[in-house]
C-alpha cells in the first residue's frame, strides 16, 4: 500500500500538468479564435444593398471599381489568420483547408444570409493567398534571424520596400489639375437610373460655370466647386446628379445619390489602378420621402468640405 503522501504528489503532479496544458492549450487556440472572430466581424456585417451595375459577378476576376483595393484588403485581413494557424504547429495541409474551408464558408453565408454583401471567387482566392502567406511568416521569421546578414538585409529591404509604398501612395493620390471643364448630367444607362431631381448651379472657385461650357479653372492648390441641385427620389435606384470632365475626355469630379445617400468622388491615379482614391458616401443627408430638397455640397480638392441639404 502506497503512502498517503505519494498519492498527494500523485493528484499534485496531475493537477499542475491539467493546468499547464490548459494553459498551452490556450496560448496557441486563443490568436486563432480571435483572429477568427475578427474576421467574422469584418466580414458578416450587412452593408448597403448593392443596385444596378454595383454588383460584382462571382466568377469575374478583378471586376468592380476598387478591385485591387479589395484584393489587397483580403489579403491582410486573413495574414493573421494564417500566422496563428502556424503557431499551432498544425500540419500545412490541415490549415489550408481551414483557411479556404473558412473564406468558403464567409462567401456562402454574404450570398445567402447577409444583406448587401456579395460574395466573388476573387475574395476566395484573395483570402486564401494571405492565410497561406500568413502561414509562412513564422518560418520566415526564424530564417532571417538565424543570420545577421539576412536579417540585415531584411532590415534594409523592409526600409527600401516602406519609403517606395509611401511615395506610390502619395502618388496614386495625386489629383490632376484641371485647367479646364465643363459639367453634363449624362449617365451610362446600364449602371445608372435616370436623376429625377434637378441642377441649378455649378460653381467654381465662385464663379458659375453654365452646363456643357467649358470654363478654366483657377490653378490653385485648393479648388472650391459648389453645386446647387434639388434631390432626386431616393427609392430609383443609383443616379448620377452631374459629372465634371476634363479636356482629355476623363472625368474630375462627380456627384451620385443612392437613397438618401451622397456620393462624392474626385479623380485620382488611384482610380486607374482600382483603388479607392477620393471617395466619400455622405450618409443620410438626403430627404427621406420625395424628390426636391434643395442641396448645396461645396467640395474642394481633394475630399468634400461640408455638404447641406
Amino acid at each position: 500500500m502506497r503512502p498517503i503522501g505519494a498519492n498527494l504528489a500523485d493528484v499534485e503532479s496531475r493537477d499542475v500538468h491539467t493546468a499547464s496544458f490548459a494553459r498551452k492549450g490556450v496560448a496557441l487556440w486563443g490568436p486563432v479564435a480571435l483572429t477568427l472572430t475578427l474576421v467574422a466581424g469584418v466580414t458578416l456585417v450587412p452593408a448597403s444593398p448593392p443596385t444596378r451595375g454595383d454588383a460584382t459577378p462571382f466568377w469575374c476576376l478583378g471586376c468592380g471599381d476598387y478591385a485591387l483595393a479589395d484584393a489587397v484588403a483580403n489579403v491582410v485581413l486573413f495574414l493573421p489568420v494564417g500566422w496563428a494557424l502556424a503557431r499551432t504547429r498544425m500540419r500545412w495541409l490541415s490549415s489550408l483547408a481551414l483557411v479556404l474551408g473558412t473564406t468558403i464558408g464567409i462567401e456562402s453565408l454574404q450570398h445567402g444570409f447577409v444583406p448587401g454583401r456579395v460574395a466573388s471567387l476573387s475574395d476566395i482566392l484573395t483570402n486564401t493567398a494571405g492565410g497561406v502567406a500568413g502561414m509562412a511568416l513564422p518560418a520566415l521569421r526564424r530564417w532571417i534571424v538565424e543570420s545577421g546578414r539576412r536579417a540585415l538585409g531584411a532590415s534594409i529591404g523592409y526600409g527600401v520596400l516602406l519609403v517606395a509604398c509611401l511615395g506610390v501612395a502619395a502618388a496614386t493620390e495625386a489629383v490632376p489639375r484641371a485647367r479646364m471643364l465643363h459639367w453634363t448630367e449624362s449617365a451610362d444607362p446600364s449602371r445608372y437610373v435616370r436623376f429625377s431631381g434637378s441642377l441649378s448651379a455649378v460653381r467654381v472657385a465662385g464663379m458659375p460655370v453654365p452646363s456643357h461650357e467649358w470654363r478654366s479653372v483657377p490653378a490653385r492648390e485648393v479648388v472650391e466647386v459648389g453645386v446647387d441641385f434639388l434631390s432626386g427620389r431616393p427609392d430609383t435606384g443609383l443616379a448620377r446628379v452631374l459629372i465634371g470632365w476634363m479636356p482629355n475626355g476623363s472625368g474630375w469630379v462627380w456627384l451620385e445619390q443612392r437613397g438618401r445617400d451622397l456620393h462624392v468622388h474626385i479623380a485620382s491615379a488611384s482610380d486607374h489602378l482600382r483603388l479607392h482614391g477620393h471617395s466619400e458616401w455622405l450618409n443620410g443627408i438626403m430627404p427621406a420621402f420625395a424628390a426636391g430638397g434643395a442641396c448645396s455640397p461645396r467640395l474642394g480638392r481633394p475630399r468634400s468640405l461640408g455638404p447641406r441639404c
